[in-house]
């Protein structure tokens, strides 16, 4: 198989429905999908019954954990991940299974489905921010796994540093316009976002390596904005 999609899921979210569904027209010998199941019932799993897909039923003691269980079971040879809800868009999936060969990886856009916000990628910012969005992000297997998945130490942002980690081994791989993925949020990265920037500040300093008067700048920076939106909420109260 040359393409899977990896999902991995806590419990039984309706929204993963949605997800098959946007997959189900593509799926066949050389484009597979994997579930990787926490805590989910069997009679949810079996929505999902396909010849192309595959059902991982397997504790994990975190999303990164999972991900890595997931990741070492892949039997393909690129790979990317959806989270429950997120949505695979028609054209970049036919140009994706077509073109998807002989690179070092492919970065796409995506849609936030709340804010129709765009996320396009940019390797080269990568030591500045999480600037290719992961969900539309296709790595190979055997180079992921190289770099040893995804480093459970971060519970957040484990992407942005798999994906920083990545780039410096494998290159920048090759761009497309196309949005490949409708992203619907909601998740760990937005619940817990000052942990996540937290993360994604030592990645900067433990795999870019910026010094700590970078890091102090973009905290400062950081802070700024928040505070700056907190008194203009205030303002909008007086």
């Amino acid at each position: 198989m040359k393409l899977s999609v990896m999902t991995c899921v806590l419990g039984n979210p309706e929204e993963l429905k949605d997800t098959f569904n946007s997959l189900l027209p593509y799926l066949d010998e050389n484009f597979g999908w994997l579930i990787k199941a926490t805590g989910s019932s069997d009679s949810f799993l079996k929505n999902f019954i396909h010849p192309f897909v595959t059902i991982i039923h397997q504790k994990d003691n975190s999303l990164y954990d999972g991900m890595n269980q997931g990741l070492f079971s892949l039997k393909s040879e690129y790979y990317f991940v959806l989270g429950a809800g997120d949505v695979g868009l028609d054209h970049a999936v036919r140009e994706l299974k077509q073109s998807v060969s002989d690179q070092s990886s492919l970065f796409f856009s995506l849609i936030i489905k709340q804010s129709n916000h765009i996320g396009v990628p940019n390797p080269l910012e990568l030591s500045i921010r999480m600037a290719c969005p992961h969900p539309s992000t296709v790595y190979r297997v055997e180079s992921s796994k190289s770099i040893n998945g995804y480093d459970t130490k971060y519970l957040i942002a484990s992407d942005y540093d798999h994906t920083s980690r990545y780039v410096k081994v494998y290159g920048n791989g090759s761009i497309y316009s196309d949005i490949l993925v409708s992203y619907m949020g909601g998740g760990l990265s937005d619940i817990r976002s000052l942990e996540g920037y937290l993360e994604e500040e030592l990645i900067r300093k433990r795999v870019w390596g910026v010094n700590d008067y970078q890091v102090y700048a973009s905290m400062l920076q950081k802070g700024g904005i928040v505070a700056s939106n907190v008194l203009i909420q205030i303002g909008n109260l007086s």
